[in-house]
């Protein structure tokens, strides 16, 4: 790395990192709106659907959580 130009641009990718949400936390956050949403409006079959659109396998622990919660929010 002994590259003055690539050195500059590790550097440079380093600081946008600091300013901005990683894409991982972005999608985190996009995804939790998405479910807030999905439980207050959302019929089982349309919740199910977006978890298939979310790319979340219904084998998944994340898709079983989802959907247990989901459905004890309707209880209420």
């Amino acid at each position: 790395m002994d590259d003055p130009d690539q050195i500059k641009r590790v550097m440079a990718e380093e600081k946008r990192r600091g300013r901005h949400p990683s894409h991982a936390e972005a999608r985190k956050r996009k995804l939790e709106r998405l479910f807030t949403t999905l439980l207050d409006r959302a019929t089982e079959e349309e919740f199910l659907k977006a978890m298939r659109d979310l790319g979340l396998s219904p084998e998944s622990e994340q898709h079983r959580a989802a959907l247990k919660i989901w459905r004890e929010n309707r209880r209420l």
